[in-house]
């Protein structure tokens, strides 16, 4: 049966395991303040997690996924300690891309047609 004493062990443990969901909420995005058991957002905030969040998708790991055969991509690269980044298609540009060595590495691709806007058209 269920008495007083249950039901108030029961919402202590879902406040205590909210209270952690809210915490780790917080923790990812930094438009996201946990108050106890409430998380509050800054959509000035809001609106970077969401725009680090795109970007961050635009990148294809160049250990995943081959470039592919015909489409323009953005490659980044390291060379001498810095990063830069480089506008190929393969594969015009295979002797560019074979030319890595330790001191230069490809790191990720992305495709170009991602940056550019879609035709109303083309939007779905």
């Amino acid at each position: 049966m269920i008495d007083k004493k249950k039901i108030g062990k029961a919402a202590k443990k879902y406040a205590k395991e909210k209270e952690k969901i809210c915490k780790k909420i917080a923790e990812k995005y930094k438009s996201a303040t946990s108050i106890g058991n409430w998380v509050t957002v800054s959509p000035d905030a809001a609106f970077e997690d969401g725009i680090d969040w795109f970007l961050k998708n635009l990148w294809h790991d160049i250990f995943n996924e081959r470039i592919p055969r015909g489409k323009m991509v953005i490659v980044e690269y390291t060379y001498k300690g810095g990063i830069y980044y480089r506008s190929l298609k393969m594969p015009d540009d295979i002797l560019w891309v074979r030319g890595f060595s330790n001191e230069k590495r490809l790191r990720r691709w992305l495709y170009v047609d991602d940056l550019l806007p879609k035709e109303e058209h083309e939007q779905y």
